[in-house]
């Protein structure tokens, strides 16, 4: 199975005032192909905050600059990051992501692993998460990002409106109202 690799290209929030919907923008690393995931707002937020935290990171001085500004400030960010469960268990099982690959799409839903190899080891583990939970880790840790050419093809694919969805407006004209049964009358 191919792995072509993606990497963060852009986030965005459409429809702030009727129906936020939180879209995260994917492109082929070294190609032309281009995904756009919806998250979840939490996913989305964490995300958001892990990016703007890194470009901050690159201006020299910026940590030195917030300790003395807002003293509190980066000791709150380290103790989250050190309660972080899964954090903790990167630690205690001495392991590393590897990558993020978005391995299929099932019922509509993109299926997602991430890999594990333990520090020092050739052995990985794959571990199956939610495709938002994925990316965040990926990126938390700086691992590459992955779709097989079979998520990527079943992903594009439009939602089939054939026969199915003309069945069933079909048979709803054809409902009689004795098939509801008898209802008690006032």
């Amino acid at each position: 199975m191919k792995e072509i690799e993606f990497v963060l290209s852009h986030c965005e929030i459409r429809d702030k005032d009727t129906d936020p919907k939180f879209l995260v923008y994917l492109e082929e690393k070294n190609g032309s192909k281009k995904v756009k995931l919806k998250f979840p707002p939490g996913d989305f937020i964490y995300l958001a905050t892990i990016i703007l935290t890194r470009r901050l990171e690159a201006f020299e001085g910026f940590v030195e600059f917030i300790t003395k500004i807002i003293p509190s400030y980066i000791p709150n960010i380290q103790s989250k990051e050190e309660n972080n469960l899964f954090d903790l268990i990167m630690s205690k099982l001495e392991a590393r992501i590897v990558k993020c690959i978005m391995t299929d799409v099932i019922n509509d839903t993109l299926q997602s692993k991430i890999v594990l190899q333990k520090i020092g080891q050739a052995e990985e583990i794959n571990i199956p998460c939610s495709f938002p939970q994925g990316i965040l880790y990926a990126f938390k840790s700086k691992a590459p990002i992955y779709f097989t050419e079979e998520a990527l093809q079943k992903g594009q694919r439009p939602p089939d409106k054939g026969k199915g969805s003309d069945d069933l407006k079909e048979r709803i004209k054809n409902i009689k109202p004795e098939e509801f049964g008898k209802f008690p009358q006032d």
